[in-house]
């Protein structure tokens, strides 16, 4: 299902734009608060970024949009850190730059410390978790 029609960069900083396509607004709210990118937020939730010149332009206009403004600060001020923010995620994310071919080295090693500190894997223990963490781990010793 596409659209009606396509807008111009200046049209996303007009608020009535926003009863056009209120679901590609609303989720580039959710994208910005979760941190991304103007470009990134704007190219996840715009079906109507046709080429790569044109999502620079809409992504400062979308930042101008005055129900962007109000719903970013809106939802921040809602928000659970525990929603954007938690062990599982840092893991993730740690995990992209370890995985990451055009990460730097430094980053990965650092990456990797944290992700080791995330998991509680200490160099203590031979790089294995200690005795105490998730049951299940292959190297752990038999409990029964």
């Amino acid at each position: 299902m596409g659209r009606d029609r396509y807008f111009l960069a200046e049209e996303y900083a007009d608020p009535d734009t926003v009863a056009e396509i209120p679901h590609e607004f609303e989720a580039y709210i959710s994208w910005r608060v979760l941190g991304y990118p103007a470009i990134i937020a704007a190219r996840k939730s715009f079906s109507g970024i046709r080429n790569q010149m044109a999502e620079s332009d809409i992504a400062r206009c979308v930042e101008r949009n005055p129900f962007v403004i109000n719903g970013i600060i809106d939802k921040v001020n809602n928000m659970e850190l525990s929603d954007v923010w938690n062990h599982k995620l840092a893991a993730f994310e740690c995990l992209k730059i370890i995985r990451d071919p055009y990460s730097k080295e430094t980053a990965r090693v650092s990456a990797i410390k944290e992700l080791n500190a995330i998991m509680n894997v200490t160099g203590d223990t031979g790089g294995k978790p200690d005795e105490e963490s998730e049951d299940g781990a292959p190297w752990k010793k038999d409990r029964s």
